[in-house]
Formats: structure tokens, C-alpha cells, sequence
């Protein structure tokens, strides 16, 4: 089965509040729109590369792993779920 990644929302909502960041300011410190951002967040898009090397950039590369997880394409899709 193909695999993905799903963002782990609890886990950034966590980090992002712990930063201080607001969703235009995480945006600017990732180096992405406020709307990619937006949609990433609301679960109506997948993160993709750009919003990965994002999340690195702001969080440190160590945090990827709490951040994503790689999961088969068929559980990426509903939004919020938490992933394993």
C-alpha cells in the first residue's frame, strides 16, 4: 500500500503555542503563505515539501518525527485524526 505523511495537529498546535507563534507568524518563519499554512492546518491539504522544510526550520529537525507521521494513503485523508 502507498504510504504518506500526516501532520500530527496536536503535537504542532503544541509547539506552536509553545513558540509563541501565531498561523501569519509561523508562516513567515517557515517561509511559506499564510494560506498554505492555513489549509495545512484545517486538514484540507497534505503538508508538502515546502511545509516540511518549514516545520524543520522552525522546530529543528529532531522535531520532525513528533511532527509527521508516515502512515498508508487511505488514513491521510480525514482531518485532525490524530496520527500513530
Amino acid at each position: 500500500m502507498p504510504r504518506t505523511l500526516a501532520l500530527r495537529y496536536a503535537e504542532l498546535h503544541d509547539r506552536q503555542r509553545a513558540a509563541r507563534l501565531s498561523d501569519h507568524a509561523l508562516a513567515a518563519r517557515m517561509g511559506v503563505s499564510p494560506s498554505t499554512v492555513s489549509r495545512v492546518l484545517s486538514g484540507r491539504t497534505a503538508p508538502g515539501p515546502a511545509v516540511i522544510a518549514g516545520l524543520i526550520d522552525v522546530f529543528g529537525p529532531r522535531a520532525l518525527a513528533d511532527l509527521v507521521a508516515v502512515v498508508d494513503c487511505d488514513r491521510s485523508r480525514p482531518r485532525h485524526q490524530a496520527a500513530a
